[in-house]
């Protein structure tokens, strides 16, 4: 794809991202049309529970998602991790100047470290660090870094690990203090 005027933002090597990002957001189009219309029908029950020092909401009942919301997530989320990865492997290319051993081109895959100690190590693989743009301080590294879902997120684990959001019993009643 050759550069055009006002195409600057984009290198030339990279635009087939366009394209497959146009088919993702045509997939979450769809998936949040299939949500508004699970919405329009008013999905959850609740009922308002007073106690003398509470105020309670109570879930009585929901209906089911459709078969479609899971499968429409996971498609985009699936084909967003897709184009990262083809959008590194093309940015590596580019870097490096040359093809791509196919041991190299299979390290290439986006990592999604919990840790960062995890995503040192993934950094440091022979086939990853041969390439020499994954170091510390190095663009692509900081760059992945963003992309990690849990690097950095300490605070939020320990926010989610406090809620007991895994039985339908807990999410029941939740009363405004402890929110």
């Amino acid at each position: 794809m050759a550069e055009r005027p006002g195409d600057a933002w984009l290198p030339a090597h990279q635009g087939h991202v366009l394209y497959w990002l146009a088919h993702i957001h045509a997939t979450v189009e769809r998936l949040s049309l299939a949500l508004e219309s699970y919405l329009a029908q008013d999905p959850l029950q609740l009922q308002a529970r007073h106690t003398r020092t509470h105020e309670q909401v109570v879930l009585v009942g929901t209906l089911p998602l459709p078969e479609a919301v899971p499968r429409l997530l996971a498609d985009a989320l699936n084909q967003m991790r897709n184009v990262l990865e083809h959008a590194l492997y093309a940015e590596v290319r580019v870097r490096v100047g040359r093809d791509l051993t196919k041991d190299e081109a299979r390290a290439l895959e986006v990592p999604a470290a919990q840790k960062e100690e995890y995503f040192d190590g993934w950094t440091r693989r022979k086939d990853r660090a041969s390439l020499g743009l994954f170091g510390y301080g190095g663009e692509l590294r900081e760059r992945l870094t963003g992309f990690s879902p849990c690097i950095g997120c300490e605070t939020l684990h320990r926010i989610l690990s406090a809620c007991s959001w895994s039985t339908p019993t807990s999410r029941s009643t939740r009363s405004r203090q402890s929110l």
